[in-house]
């Protein structure tokens, strides 16, 4: 929990420093029979993700993270830090 603290504390201070359209992010679809609705799910990657793809990544996993709501800002912010080389590379998956 203390980790996980740290790293909210530690994103909530960044200041980012790319636009979120030059992100690299992906949204993917997945249909729910059981809730009968499509899902959204975005997904930030790391740069370098696909040169390292076989790498083992910490997952920040971000409910009813939508495009319109806190992603954009989350994963701007988590990519000025991996660049910065203040922390580890990430993945930050985000459902709406």
């Amino acid at each position: 929990m203390t980790r996980a603290f740290a790293f909210a504390l530690l994103l909530s201070c960044a200041l980012p420093g790319i636009a979120a359209g030059e992100l690299r992010h992906e949204s993917l679809r997945i249909e729910s029979p059981r809730l009968g609705e499509v899902r959204r799910i975005n997904v930030y990657l790391p740069p370098d993700y696909d040169r390292c793809a076989a790498d083992r990544y910490d997952v920040l996993y971000m409910p009813d993270g939508g495009t319109a709501e806190d992603f954009p800002l989350v994963a701007s912010a988590g990519d000025d830090l991996i660049r910065g080389s203040r922390i580890r590379p990430i993945i930050v998956d985000a459902p709406e």
